[in-house]
Parts: structure tokens; C-alpha cells; sequence
């Protein structure tokens, strides 16, 4: 996917969605809302946000490691007497 053309959908997940569940949360404050939903309201705008900028690079970092461990376990089986 190119950054420089982002599409509908990563739009509505990284901006739509948590700046609707912050506009909630503060109309909450505003009208006296429980407590328990401003919470929840919160939790949800702070995940949609740290999953909309941190998963895709984690999952890269992630499919990343695993690749550099399967070269070393594939190093280790053809080369066995350089490995202890």
C-alpha cells in the first residue's frame, strides 16, 4: 500500500473513528454521562489510535525477527560445526 495515497478505510480507522469516540467523550462530559462509559469511551479512542499508527509497523518488526530466526536455524542445520 503507498503512504502517499492512504485509502478510504485506513482513513476511517486511523482519523474518523477515534475523533468521533473523543467528540462522545467529551458530549458525555458535557450532558453527565456515567463514568463507566466515559472510561469506555476513552479506552476505545486510545486503542482505535495506538492501532491505527503501531500495528502495522509492529507486525513488520514482528514478520521481521521471525524471518532472521528461521535464516539462523537454516545457517545452523547446513553449517553445524560453526554452531556450538
Amino acid at each position: 500500500m503507498d503512504s502517499k495515497n492512504p485509502s478510504s478505510f485506513d482513513f476511517v480507522t486511523k482519523l474518523l473513528l477515534p475523533a468521533l469516540a473523543l467528540i462522545a467523550l467529551i458530549l458525555g462530559q458535557i450532558k453527565g454521562s456515567p463514568p463507566g462509559l466515559q472510561w469506555a469511551l476513552l479506552v476505545l479512542a486510545v486503542l482505535l489510535v495506538a492501532f491505527g499508527f503501531l500495528y502495522a509497523p509492529l507486525a513488520t518488526k514482528i514478520r521481521q525477527l521471525r524471518e532472521q530466526a528461521r535464516e539462523i536455524r537454516a545457517t545452523a542445520g547446513a553449517l553445524p560445526e560453526q554452531w556450538p
